[in-house]
């Protein structure tokens, strides 16, 4: 991995742990699509979970803050090499 790709996926995964609290904003204020897309890897625990945001443990919350700026790390370097 070189450097530059070292720093997008660092980017993506810093996004990856704000996105869902932005989700979760403008998805009550903005655009509920916009919500959805931005904690699309909460929904997805959620889903597999069986359990709605509001009743998951301290655990869980950080688990899915971690997987989340793992799925938008993969994003961001996605979009990097396709871009290349």
């Amino acid at each position: 991995m070189k450097i530059k790709e070292k720093k997008v996926a660092i980017a993506g995964f810093i996004f990856g742990l704000i996105a869902p609290v932005f989700g979760l904003f403008f998805g009550l204020q903005v655009s509920p699509t916009l919500g959805n897309i931005f904690t699309f890897p909460w929904i997805i625990i959620a889903m597999l979970t069986d359990s709605a945001f509001g009743y998951w443990m301290g655990v869980t919350r950080w688990i899915a803050f971690v997987f989340s700026g793992l799925v938008w790390s993969l994003i961001f370097l996605g979009i990097h090499k396709i871009k290349k």
